[in-house]
């Protein structure tokens, strides 16, 4: 629920650029899209970030159990052309073009990582930009750190209240 205030912030930032912002399941094929998500959840993403030379290694899995601290051997790495990162601590910004279709692709470790990257991109949709200070940049990617100290690689991100289903991943479209 906390993740949906910075939505609705970003939403608002677009809206003040004329520009549409709206929540959906699936992205729209005709559409912008812009996904959010964490690590452990980027199956929809994955030929976006394959295609950006980006792999998530997550070994081993983690577990739903929300008291499971990951074992000492563990690896969560965002390996990409900027280098291997820890997933802790770093959210990843993708740009991918189709034609004239724009995709973005917004993924951290934990919900509190993944509220830092929205609000780096309340700018986005206006004549300031995107907040990428203090991110390693390379053409269409940026890992950014969160800010977060000792962040964890959360399974997965619940974005529904008690009654509802969670739902593993939110996908916006633009026009």
């Amino acid at each position: 629920p906390d993740a949906f205030d910075d939505v609705i912030a970003l939403q608002a930032a677009f809206r003040d650029a004329g520009l549409s912002l709206a929540l959906a399941d699936e992205p729209a094929g005709d559409r912008d899209t812009l996904y959010l998500g964490l690590y452990n959840r980027a199956d929809d993403v994955a030929d976006l970030l394959a295609e950006a030379g980006i792999d998530l290694t997550i070994t081993p899995a983690i577990s739903a159990a929300a008291d499971a601290a990951p074992p000492t051997n563990a690896v969560r790495l965002v390996k990409s052309p900027l280098g291997d990162v820890e997933m802790a601590g770093t959210a990843l910004i993708l740009l991918a073009e189709e034609g004239d279709r724009q995709q973005v692709v917004v993924l951290a470790a934990s919900e509190n990582g993944l509220e830092s990257a929205i609000a780096r991109l309340r700018g986005a949709a206006g004549a300031t930009g995107a907040d990428l200070s203090g991110c390693l940049v390379q053409d269409n990617l940026a890992l950014c750190p969160t800010g977060i100290s000792d962040e964890p690689v959360e399974y997965e991100l619940v974005t529904s209240g008690p009654a509802d289903a969670p739902s593993n991943s939110r996908t916006m479209t633009t026009t």
